[in-house]
């Protein structure tokens, strides 16, 4: 093996996968997403390769499948990473004319709840 011949080890050639994966995943988010909140979408970036991917030990299942069952979409709706969302708030008090939504960043679907999203 020569000396930057990654491809051979498979281990290698999956963390490579996986960084693709993540970059993709990073250039598609909202221009003012704070990138010091990288690491809350890896959960999602998680899903969504075991996805694509297909199990070693089926190839007709995901892998995702053989580690977590069925992926239901109508329960846990996925939504790209990064998107800029306005989220509800509940005000005590509410005025005429206040706001009853605050700013906040999709990071991920909340997998206990159904269809519902982690903000």
């Amino acid at each position: 093996m020569e000396a930057n011949e990654h491809q051979v080890n498979a281990a290698e050639r999956a963390i490579q996968t996986v960084k693709n994966h993540l970059i993709a995943g990073l250039c598609t988010v909202h221009k003012l997403f704070p990138m010091q909140l990288w690491c809350k979408l890896l959960h999602q970036c998680e899903i969504t390769l075991n996805l694509l991917r297909a199990s070693r030990r089926n190839p007709k299942l995901s892998a995702y499948a053989i580690l977590e069952g069925e992926f239901n979409f109508n329960k846990t709706p996925l939504a790209p990473p990064g998107s800029k969302a306005l989220v509800y708030k509940d005000t005590k008090l509410p005025t005429s004319f206040a706001p009853y939504a605050k700013d906040a960043w999709y990071i991920g679907p909340a997998m206990q709840h159904y269809c519902c999203y982690k903000f």
